[in-house]
């Protein structure tokens, strides 16, 4: 506890148990390398593995930079492998080998294999703390050797039944062993017909599959069927909580890799500073047809007004758009084979809101100005902006994901523009082409 560190209240303990990620980033900053340490280690293991869960991997090199590679170990050695390694893999390559060669030769090898996958893939968030048997071993050896085992084991949803090879033959769950008698071989009761995934498998697509088919654990083979490890649902909760958590990010302009206050100054410029730039130069093509009408702006004023508001309505349009597709792309609600319905129907949408919204900003043009030539202007400029933005926020995430490219990343830069673009651009047209008679 943050007492036995020399610190005032709240202790440690319940800042992770009211999940205070800025009191938690306050309480341990603070503190010597072997403060931290101390304040850890007496901990329980669920607070320890709760408080590393809550900590993002760029603040926890940061934190843990200077400390003792065999305090670490310490700290995380009586984690699941595969929480290990979500640890491990936030550190540089020299630290995480000083604390890899601390644990025993099974662990190291089981961590040290969970961190060569991408940790977004499922071997990088499947365990090698799984339970499994060899096919020629009755219910009776199997349920004694769960009475050992199984204590310890915070994984045990399934039994896995695998050959001398340690190929993955099917699967067991405890009532098909509590049914049986005790001399039943395994291969006998086992089943068959599961669901695995491959190590290289995006964990998306992990968590699509757990939702449809409503598992409580998933295998994660080789291509010879080699039992890997098991992805859990409290990994896929988690998994679905991280995922969301990147995409508001993203649709909220923010890059990928800064997700929290504290993330270090100088990773949040060398994050955010490239995407602004590119905003700057991005905005400025937008602003030119700002600068080419220029003249149409000096001879009707009004037209300044009604620009902001007309580009405006057309990105809150796009993005509404965008934001239902992307959502759908992750949950599996929408394919790249849906195309031509979605752009149908979200094009059908963006011409009844346009019409309506447009016959809006018609009349409030013509009362503020008493011309009702600036009127239609306006209002067709805003019909044709919200048609066109309703299109693009619906297309946008679909051609990118077409060309695998992540959907959330239309937002921002690329989605604005657009749409600030061509609110513009069809403003400035129509009111340029009716100027003699405005």
């Amino acid at each position: 506890m943050i007492e036995s560190a020399g610190l005032s209240r709240p202790p440690i303990s319940l800042l992770i148990a009211s999940e205070d990620r800025s009191g938690l980033h306050d309480a341990l900053a603070g503190l010597s390398d072997e403060e931290k340490a101390a304040a850890l280690s007496g901990l329980p293991v669920s607070d320890r593995r709760h408080f590393f869960k809550l900590i993002p991997p760029d603040e926890c090199a940061v934190l843990f930079s200077e400390l003792d590679g065999a305090v670490l170990a310490g700290l995380v050695s009586d984690f699941p492998s595969d929480e290990i390694a979500d640890v491990l893999g936030s550190l540089p390559e020299e630290r995480r080998g000083d604390v890899l060669g601390r644990f025993p030769e099974p662990l190291r090898r089981r961590v040290r294999r969970l961190l060569t996958y991408g940790k977004d893939t499922a071997g990088g968030i499947m365990s090698g703390d799984f339970i499994a048997f060899p096919d020629a071993a009755t219910v009776g050896e199997v349920i004694e050797g769960l009475r050992k085992i199984a204590p310890e084991q915070e994984r045990a949803f399934y039994v896995y039944v695998v050959d001398a090879q340690q190929k993955l033959q099917g699967v067991l769950s405890m009532r098909d062993l509590v049914l049986r008698p005790s001399e039943t071989p395994l291969r006998q009761i086992l089943r068959a017909q599961i669901v695995t995934v491959a190590p290289e498998t995006d964990q998306e697509e992990v968590a699509r599959i757990f939702q449809k088919h409503r598992l409580l654990a998933l295998p994660v083979v080789d291509g010879q069927r080699a039992l890997l490890g098991v992805i859990t649902a409290e990994d896929v909760a988690g998994v679905i909580q991280q995922e969301a958590m990147e995409d508001v990010l993203k649709l909220s302009g923010l890059p990928s890799g800064e997700g929290s206050i504290h993330t270090p100054f100088s990773l949040a410029i060398k994050k955010r500073l490239p995407w602004l730039a590119l905003n700057l130069l991005l905005d400025c093509a937008a602003v030119s047809v700002v600068a080419y009408y220029q003249g149409t702006i000096q001879a009707i004023v009004a037209v300044a007004v009604l620009l902001p508001i007309i580009s405006d309505m057309g990105g809150n349009m796009g993005l509404q758009n965008l934001s239902l597709i992307v959502r759908g792309l992750a949950t599996g609600e929408v394919n790249l084979k849906d195309f031509g319905k979605i752009a149908w129907r979200q094009s059908l949408l963006g011409l009844t809101m346009g019409l309506f919204l447009g016959l809006q900003v018609a009349l409030l043009a013509y009362l503020w100005q008493g011309k009702p030539l600036l009127g239609a202007v306006a209002g067709l400029a805003m019909f044709f902006n919200i048609a066109v933005a309703a299109l693009i926020g619906a297309a946008l995430p679909l051609v990118l994901k077409a060309v695998r490219l992540d959907p959330a990343i239309a937002t921002g830069p690329v989605m604005t523009t657009m749409t600030d673009f061509f609110g513009f651009f069809v403003t400035l047209w129509l009111t340029s082409r009716f100027l003699p008679y405005l």
